[in-house]
């Protein structure tokens, strides 16, 4: 029996489950994507559905297609994140779209619906926009809910406020965890917070008056000799990023304290590295490495006496 299939039909099921694909992708991975981008990756999802119609093609045809369809979906999503964050994000949505894939396949095979039909490792079925929507915000809740309960989830979307002590000052900022980022201090591997300079100044221009001179060090090193801290105490952090590679003047902190929600980590063994310019969009101050979660004393504390 032929089944008839409805281009508009598969379209919109195809955006609409890619998108909550991309949203569980976002999730897991703490990924700052705007959900404009996440319909954009999910229209190109939508487009390559359209390889139903095409003839059947063989199992190793049809895996490098979706392999390839899988990567234009989250290069389109995802093309601003580090290359790191970008082939973690295609391993997760390929491997979120398979266990997809495996779940309509085993409807097919249990309950064997009329109008089915899996091409290509393409899914057409017809049912009902209203009930398509209510099943896939349910699964998506499901999956959220999951990710709560592993503890894969940060709170307050992976921001916390940071604050560093020096010289028995200190300053507070917004901090961001990437868990893209792998920064550490070469020799003794601790783990380095990129912070902007704007938000320290009034911390270093008592301390470390040499960090704002010049506090990229790409191109020449800031002069630490008026600083007021001892100099072994600071280093030169290398980086690489999308723009390129270089250096980063660092200085060692007397502590720095990192809230998210109730829970309080305060960590010695670290570095703040010193970047010109604010981060983008203004939403933070300072990157941290993940690894700042797994060292220091970890507390909780009534709001009271949240630092």
């Amino acid at each position: 029996m032929k089944q008839t299939i409805y281009v508009d039909v598969l379209l919109a099921v195809n955006l609409f489950v890619n998108y909550f694909l991309l949203l569980t992708v976002r999730g897991f991975l703490h990924l700052t994507v705007s959900r404009l981008r996440l319909l954009l990756g999910a229209a190109v999802g939508a487009a390559g559905s359209l390889s139903i119609l095409l003839p059947t093609l063989s199992p190793v045809l049809s895996v490098l297609f979706q392999l390839a369809l899988s990567a234009a979906i989250v290069f389109s999503s995802f093309w601003r994140q580090r290359l790191g964050q970008l082939l973690r994000a295609f391993v997760c949505f390929y491997l979120i779209s398979f266990a997809y894939a495996g779940f309509m396949l085993a409807i097919w095979y249990f309950v064997s619906p009329e109008r089915i039909v899996i091409k290509n490792s393409v899914v057409y079925f017809e049912v009902p926009p209203l009930l398509l929507a209510l099943l896939s915000v349910a699964a998506y809740g499901i999956v959220s809910l999951l990710s709560r309960l592993a503890g894969q989830r940060e709170a307050d979307g992976g921001f916390c406020k940071l604050t560093v002590c020096l010289d028995g000052r200190e300053v507070s900022c917004v901090g961001k965890l990437d868990t893209g980022s792998t920064l550490m201090e070469p020799f003794s591997r601790d783990p380095v917070v990129v912070a902007s300079r704007p938000v320290l100044k009034d911390l270093l221009v008592q301390s470390l008056p040499g960090f704002l001179e010049d506090p990229d060090a790409g191109n020449a090193a800031p002069d630490f000799a008026e600083a007021g801290s001892s100099v072994q105490n600071i280093r030169m952090i290398p980086y690489s990023d999308l723009s390129g590679t270089g250096v980063l003047p660092a200085f060692r902190p007397e502590c720095l304290r990192i809230r998210q929600g109730n829970r309080v980590i305060e960590v010695r063994d670290c570095y703040v590295a010193v970047r010109r310019e604010p981060f983008p969009g203004g939403t933070f101050d300072a990157l941290l490495n993940p690894a700042f979660l797994t060292r220091g004393n970890h507390n909780r504390k009534g709001k009271e006496e949240m630092v």
